[in-house]
């Protein structure tokens, strides 16, 4: 019998690779929205740090009314800053669950694949065990009529004579 050959083995290989892929890129996009997670959290802090130590320098000399509107014209940046990372986070999040049901429909090909091939392997092994004890089944019963022959031979004829 010939040798085992899923023939979708080739589509099988096709959509590991897409679902790697969709892998990847999942991956990719959940480093980003932790990245854009990082940078709106160090804008916060600078602008949290600007503010507390112009408040410390205020309770030591009188502050000017130019690093007051620095400040001001600061904290406003950051807060604009802030502002378009938190939509860029949400933008993200967005193609982050579009890539998740990407990612599942593509597991769920590679699991219809898998199945498909457990299937047809299956269906090979009884093929092959049934060929296997067929085969056996003729060479015993080729065997047995060897053996019944040369016994024949040997025997004396039995003609009550």
């Amino acid at each position: 019998m010939k040798k085992f050959r899923f023939p979708l083995a080739r589509v099988e290989h096709y959509r590991n690779l897409q679902l790697e892929l969709a892998e990847e890129k999942l991956q990719e996009l959940l480093h980003q929205a932790a990245q854009t997670r990082g940078e709106i959290a160090r804008v916060e802090a600078e602008a949290g740090q600007a503010q507390a130590e112009l408040r410390e320098r205020a309770a030591q000399t009188a502050v000017a009314g130019a690093e007051l509107a620095a400040l001001d014209s600061y904290l406003g940046y950051s807060q604009r800053r802030k502002e378009r990372l938190e939509l860029d986070l949400l933008q993200l999040g967005g193609k982050i669950q579009e890539q998740r049901l990407a990612v599942t429909a593509a597991d769920r090909n590679v699991e219809i694949l898998r199945r498909m091939r457990q299937r047809t392997l299956r269906r090979w092994t009884a093929e092959w065990d049934k060929e296997v004890e067929t085969t056996a089944a003729e060479n015993f019963l080729a065997r047995w009529n060897r053996q019944a022959a040369g016994r024949a031979l040997q025997e004396p004829p039995a003609d009550g004579g």
